[in-house]
């Protein structure tokens, strides 16, 4: 049927099928495979007009005994698909890349870009002042007008073009933009053009949507509905209407999407490739790549997305071979051209026009190598003179930390010797200058030594030198007095000292040795050279070295950086040379040295290198950022700009979010079911309309995923504008899904259902539109549009009614405020700014008398008008107690802020609970993450004492009683702990024991009939039984990694819902591939559960605790294995319903029963796995201060009981004897345990013949309900002795002699009564290694990490536990029962060994031999020892 086309809007075919014109014909794509979009597919044939065929696609049919994949149908049209739809007759417009519109679409396409122009540029002048992120990409512009150079982490291209804006409308740069809420008009900032370039890309987003989506060959209404979307976004509005980044990157993102899509399309034609337009797309989407590179790093996202497509493109032209190798040579080397090497030409085209405006010397030179600074004018120096001489004044510089110079001022130190201070100051300035005199011969008296007249002295290695300061005639000084702020035994104070007549002394005197030399200068390997040598100076009195790490100085010390004297430093911060040097006897014809200019790959990469440094280490919390998991649901916004009684909210249009996010996890489940049916033998992607929509579908979730998944790796600052980039995405995903829907529907009807969508778009978008404008509102109206509760704009700001604006002019000295700090139940905080006068002084009343009693509320006047993100007193922000709260943290030392830390806004967290004054007068309460963080605040006031008081002996409990509030108190702790076991425990034991009944549930399944009904032979069933086990094994540490980071409250539930969902499958399984994937899959999923418990309550119960509680959830392994066979045999009394023989009854009750209650676990996640003791909310606050004291006490200088994730502490995990000694535990004791529990069914079936399989199945139960009690004694006992090592020697023998008995006798009873003792005796012994392990280690992360280790490789037994019980070696099982008797023996050896180690070292550090692991530390190094910490006491 042909398509005649009678309005824009419905020009699409009225067929049945109604598919789009050029369905990619892709079906040898198999349904396993996660697909990307069809637009990837290399296939060149012709393909059918399904037009012609009306055949409506059936997703009900089941074939399952067809091959896949299927045979191609034969094409009914042999036109090319380029030429389809090319007919005079349809007004259509041939165009490369895909795209075939008709004139009326272009008329219509001209009418949406009208409207977006519109939506965009209404009123862009509104507000005029600084809005919140203009502070820095505003300043940034100024900076590149007056070419001072500047960092920021985000790479220059959308800066420029904001620059260029501003410099075409005139703009001079002398606006500082330095707080939010300057106002722009006075100074007559052209602030209206500079926001103009990013509301013109914002409008130029819709027709890009529009056109993305005719060339994925969606229908017209689709691509309306698309553009319409995007237009009344108000996300999107409202950050392209500001001077922001956001923009460009999403144009930019856009834009490539949309020439990706436009080269595929070209690429599916055999006879456009390698010409003109198909080189045209591809270089254009190369260029588009390099672009949104070149605005944020974001863009490495898209080029991810870009680039999984073409490898897709790759592999499938690989695999045609009809395609010669040079042909298919020339294709990737095309690609590599176009998307490779021109992003990155483009990308440093960027940098090096960035380099040529900032020539001048500016806020952050102070992040770059000196060598970089000395290319700006304004930072070089002259030549100076290389050889140092005795007498030479020279300047100093630091090496590693680029602080700067070695400096000296009259001012004093307030403590210690009191005398001249010597610190690291990053400027040049006359008190940088020394002199330098030789200290040893006739020399030494510097005051008499005539250095202009005498013969030249160099300063070669190992010379004992003296440095006198030039301004104040002070020598630089050192001596056995500890730094005021570095106060450790191995630092030393450095200072300037001496007086007139004073001829100095031994503390005065420094060796140079020298460490490096340059390559090209022989003589600076020998002696001093400027610039040209490193050295280190050494004090020759105490052996300590010259010395600055990254620590100021408090303000007596003018914030400057830390010298002091170091015993054992660090190389790199003890490393000095010399930049200038002056000397009488030199003169201009002697050598001369200055920096070598680094070329433009030099630069570029030192400045990409800094800022991936300075962006890693944006982690500070900020009052409106959010995570990840948030974004989708639009769960809170950020409030942009308060002022006037108006406000600037981003937050997105409700209806487009949520459409947006149920249209992914749609075609996630819909992919999902896809698969189980072809894997079912339903033939779904025989069906055209099936591929082509699964195609176009995957790859804008592709895209979305590649653009939001990431995020959930990054633990720095986000705000919900990271999600923009997704956002796009996920708007086209849901035109794409609304196609589909819609594919059968007649044109007017759809267009319909586009109109209801719309309707509903508008309508959020004009209700939400006074938070993306700034326009008047009222308080009411805000309050009933706070749709969640987590929505935090600020509904006090606005007036009662609309003549509120009239009446209320804007005097800022008449109408006092209230501004209040309210954390969210996310430790976000946020600000409500309250500006009715007689409401205020009521409220502000009754704060401030809440204040007195509870002092925990943060309350500050402003005047109205005021921005509520621009703090009073230099960005200090005034707190109940009358003290200022910490400024904001800084990066850049001369006071510059990276744009991706926020705007400056400073809320101090840690102070107060918060409330929010509402018209009512009602108290919003704190939410639970804020006072968690005001508990680490106060928790922290124990710590010194903690680590002073409490030694790692017998006599701690006294001393924590003596010294410490609440901990030590017998009664107190032991309450904290019963309502510990109360909500912590029942819940560990229940996902053991949910995790080793589905795991074991196999050897039940066994003796059922498993093997038989799945045709198993020879070693197939052991080999299912490894492949679990390896998965468990892979897992294990990732996994531990992963709850450290998002959890436990994520990832115990997530975890228990996989392993029950993928039970749930075992019993659809029909051969041994089946059975083999699906215990691989149960592996990767059960692998995570035990070392994460372990690790998860270490958290919250002390190292003389921990066992008994380990104990108690292992002892679930020993209960399933009980429970299992009793639940079993219940089963196989059920009667098989149809294909559901008894033993997939087994697998599919148990399955169903642990996904359930895995999801009702996720849903109260949050009370029953609290993160840590202070966020535990069955706790009361001054219970959760004694928790985390608790815990932390055990650690020496450990402040924090979940620290952030260090790769050191991580790596340090593997070195850890303790680790080893309890991964060769835990692999021994799996031999044993786990081929006992897998084989005890088949084992007992051996020795019972004549019994029934329900009978076996209950006789494989009394053993392990012996091995449950036996594993909470020793648990018990292991913490009443407080030795570990002693209960393995009680109760391991007893297991050696079971198997000792399986070997020695055939009687049946007493193998049956060996059981016993194997079971009662072995199973105790892992949880003893695993808490024992987990007692050694310290911090967190190695923690976590080694636990994961242990439990982990323990796999590795359980693997061998597989091959232990083999199908020849029955009925007696010689081999196996023999290798447990081997393995239980050395299991004994491996606990004696242990245990004796343990003991050695305790003995070590009481002797203070190890005392030298804190020579040379800081306090950061030191608080990272942990275990290895001389004052901590290894478990025995």
């Amino acid at each position: 049927m042909s398509c005649q086309p009678f309005t824009p809007l419905q020009a699409e075919c009225e067929s049945e099928a109604e598919l789009p014109t050029r369905v990619v014909y892709s079906l040898k794509v198999h349904p396993i495979v996660f697909s990307l979009p069809h637009l990837s597919l290399p296939y060149h044939r012709p393909l059918p007009d399904v037009r012609t065929r009306p055949r409506k696609p059936s997703l009900s049919t089941p074939t399952p005994s067809s091959s896949y994949p299927p045979t191609p149908p034969t094409p009914k049209d042999d036109r090319p698909i380029a030429t389809s739809g090319s007919d005079p007759k349809s007004r259509r417009v041939r165009a490369s890349g895909g795209l075939e519109l008709s004139r009326g679409e272009y008329r219509l396409l001209a009418f949406v870009v009208l409207l977006a122009l519109f939506v965009r540029l209404w009123r862009l002048g509104q507000p005029s002042s600084v809005v919140f992120d203009e502070v820095h990409f505003g300043g940034f512009a100024s900076k590149y007008i007056k070419s001072k150079f500047f960092m920021d982490v985000h790479p220059p291209l959308a800066k420029l073009l904001i620059t260029l804006a501003g410099f075409i409308a005139g703009y001079n740069g002398d606006f500082a933009f330095k707080d939010i809420g300057d106002d722009y008009l006075e100074p007559g900032v052209p602030y209206v053009a500079m926001r103009f370039l990013p509301a013109i890309l914002g409008v130029a987003l819709v027709p890009l949507a529009y056109l993305t989506l005719r060339a994925l060959h969606c229908r017209v209404a689709t691509a309306l509905l698309g553009a319409l979307l995007v237009t009344f976004e108000n996300g999107l509005i409202t950050q392209s209407r500001l001077i922001l980044l956001d923009s460009p990157l999403i144009f930019f993102t856009a834009l490539a999407a949309f020439f990706w899509t436009g080269f595929a399309n070209e690429d599916k034609v055999p006879q456009r490739q390698f010409k003109k337009s198909w080189w045209t797309w591809l270089t254009l989407t190369g260029l588009a790549l390099g672009a949104v590179t070149s605005c944020k790093w974001v863009g490495l996202f898209t080029i991810a997305t870009v680039g999984l497509a073409t490898i897709r493109q790759l592999w499938y032209l690989l695999g045609d071979l009809r395609i010669a190798p040079r042909l298919l040579f020339k294709h990737f080397c095309a690609r590599a051209l176009g998307l490779i090497v021109v992003p990155i030409v483009f990308y440093m085209l960027m940098f090096e026009i960035h380099f040529l405006i900032l020539s001048n010397s500016g806020s952050g030179d102070g992040f770059m190598s000196s060598e970089f600074q000395h290319t700006l004018r304004g930072h070089g120096m002259k030549d100076t003179s290389a050889d140092v001489a005795v007498g030479s004044k020279i300047a100093i510089r630091h090496l590693n930390t680029q602080g700067g110079y070695l400096h000296s001022h009259v001012q004093t130190y307030p403590s210690g010797s009191m005398q001249q201070q010597v610190t690291l100051y990053p400027h040049r300035d006359d008190n940088n200058l020394w002199r330098i005199f030789n200290a040893s011969g006739h020399n030494a008296d510097n005051e008499h030594y005539l250095y202009e007249t005498s013969p030249l002295v160099h300063i070669t290695d190992g010379m004992l030198v003296r440095f006198e300061h030039v301004s104040t005639e002070k020598r630089l000084h050192s001596h056995d007095i500890r730094p005021p702020v570095s106060e450790v035994d191995f630092q030393n104070e450095v200072s300037a000292y001496g007086f007139p007549g004073f001829a100095g002394d031994a503390n005065d005197n420094w060796r140079i040795e020298i460490y490096q030399g340059d390559a090209h200068d022989r003589h600076s390997r020998k002696r001093l050279r400027a610039i040209r040598t490193k050295f280190r100076l050494k004090h020759t009195l105490t052996g300590c070295y010259l010395f600055s790490h990254k620590v100021k100085l408090p303000d007596w010390g003018f914030e400057q950086q830390e010298v002091t004297c170091n015993k054992n430093p660090a190389m790199d911060n003890s490393i000095w040379y010399i930049e200038t040097n002056e000397h009488p006897l030199l003169n201009d014809n002697d050598d001369k040295v200055n920096y070598r200019r680094p070329s433009f790959l030099s630069k570029f990469l030192e400045l990409n290198a800094v800022m991936w440094r300075t962006n890693a280490g944006l982690t500070d919390r900020h009052a409106y950022d959010s995570r990840p998991w948030s974004w989708p649901i639009l769960r809170r916004g950020i409030n942009f700009w308060v002022k006037e009684h108006r406000q600037v909210y981003l937050i997105g249009n409700p209806v487009v979010w949520w459409l947006s996010t149920l249209s992914v996890a749609l075609y996630a489940v819909v992919r999902g079911l896809l698969i189980l049916r072809a894997k079912r033998g339903y033939k779904d992607f025989n069906h055209s309309s099936v591929v082509f929509y699964d195609e176009v579908c995957g790859f804008l979730f592709i895209g979305w995923a590649f653009h939001y998944a990431p995020f959930f790796l990054m633990n720095r600052q986000l705000f919900l504008h990271h999600y923009f980039p997704a956002l796009y995405f996920a708007i086209l995903l849901t035109c794409a899904v609304f196609d589909f829907i819609t594919a059968t529907f007649k044109p007017r009807v759809r267009l319909q259902a586009a109109a209801v969508v719309l309707i509903l778009v508008l309508y959020c978008y004009a209700h939400f539109s006074p938070l993306a404008y700034g326009n008047q509102w009222t308080r009411k109206e805000c309050q009933r549009s706070k749709w969640l509760k987590t929505w935090d704009f600020s509904c006090g700001d606005f007036p009662q009614n609309y003549a509120g604006y009239e009446t209320s002019a804007p005097d800022k000295a008449s109408i006092p405020a209230t501004l209040a700090v309210n954390p969210e139940s996310d430790a976000r905080a946020r600000l409500i700014a309250e500006e009715n006068a007689k409401h205020d002084a009521v409220e502000q009343a009754r704060v401030a008398a809440e204040t007195t009693a509870e002092n925990t509320h943060v309350v500050a006047p402003l005047a109205p008008g005021h921005d509520v993100f621009a703090q009073p007193d230099g960005n200090k922000l005034p707190s109940s107690s009358g003290s200022a709260a910490p400024a904001a943290p800084e990066v850049d030392r001369s006071g510059q802020r990276p744009s991706d830390a926020g705007p400056p806004l400073v809320v101090p967290e840690q102070k107060a609970d918060a409330v929010e004054a509402d018209k009512e007068g009602k108290v919003v309460e704190e939410g639970e993450a804020a006072r968690v963080q005001k508990l680490k605040g106060m928790a922290e006031q124990y710590d010194d004492k903690l680590k002073n008081e409490l030694s790692y002996t017998e006599d701690a409990e006294a001393a924590r009683a003596a010294r410490i509030p609440g901990v030590g108190d017998k009664q107190a702790e032991r309450a904290i702990v019963r309502k510990l076991d109360k909500c912590i425990m029942p819940m560990a034991f229940i996902l053991q024991l949910l995790c080793s009944i589905d795991r074991a549930s196999i050897g039940n399944a066994k003796v059922a009939g498993l093997e038989k009904d799945l045709k198993l032979v020879g070693y197939e069933y052991n080999i299912a039984l490894t492949l679990f086990y390896i998965a468990f094994l892979l897992v294990e540490v990732p996994s531990n990694l992963l709850l450290k980071r998002w959890g436990a409250h994520i990832v115990l539930p997530a975890l228990v819902i996989g392993f029950g969902v993928v039970t749930t499958l075992t019993s659809v399984v029909k051969d041994f591939t089946g059975l083999a994937i699906i215990r691989f899959a149960l592996g990767l999923t059960e692998g995570g559960v035990m070392p994460g418990l372990a690790a998860y309550l270490a958290r919250f119960y002390r190292r003389d605790e921990l066992v008994l509680r380990v104990g108690i959830f292992v002892a679930a392994t020993a209960v399933a294995v009980a429970f299992g066979g009793l639940l079993a045999s219940a089963i196989l009394t059920i009667d098989s319903i149809g294909w559901l023989t008894s033993w997939r009854l087994i697998f599919l009750i148990e399955g169903i029963l642990t996904t359930g209650l895995g999801i009702l676990m996720l849903v109260a996640a949050k009370y029953l796995f609290p993160r840590e003791p202070l966020a535990a909310k069955f706790l009361t606050e001054e219970e959760r201060i004694v928790a985390d004291a608790r815990i932390k006490s055990e650690s020496a200088a450990i402040k924090h009981a979940v620290e952030k994730t260090d790769r050191e502490l991580v790596w340090r995990a593997f070195k850890n004897a303790n680790v080893f000694f309890g991964t060769m535990g835990m692999i021994l004791v799996q031999i044993s345990v786990q081929g006992l529990s897998l084989f005890m069914p088949t084992i007992i079936r051996s020795l019972f013949p004549g019994r029934s399989v329900v009978q076996v199945q209950l006789l494989s139960c009394p053993p392990f309900i012996l091995a449950t009690f036996t594993g909470i004694l020793s648990a018990w006992m292991s913490d009443k002795f407080r030795r570990r090592g002693l209960i393995v020697a009680i109760f391991l023998p007893w297991a050696i002699l079971g198997y000792i008995l399986f070997v020695a006798t055939r009687s049946g009873p007493a193998r049956y009564a060996g059981a016993f003792l194997c079971a009662g005796g072995a199973l105790p012994i892992g949880p003893i290694f695993i808490s024992w392990a987990a007692n050694n280690t310290s911090p967190d992360t190695t923690r976590a990490v080694g636990s994961g280790i242990v439990v982990g490789m323990a796999s590795v037994g359980s693997i061998i536990a597989t091959w232990s019980y083999l199908p020849n070696d029955g009925p007696n099982y010689l081999i196996g029962n023999g290798l447990n008797v081997a393995s239980t023996s050395l299991l004994l050896l491996n606990g004696m060994a242990a245990w004796g180690y343990n003991s050695w070292e305790n003995r070590q550090r009481a002797a203070g031999k190890r005392d030298h692991r804190l020579v040379g530390k800081t306090e950061a190094e030191i608080q990272k020892l942990g275990c290895y910490h001389p004052e901590f006491k290894l478990a025995t």
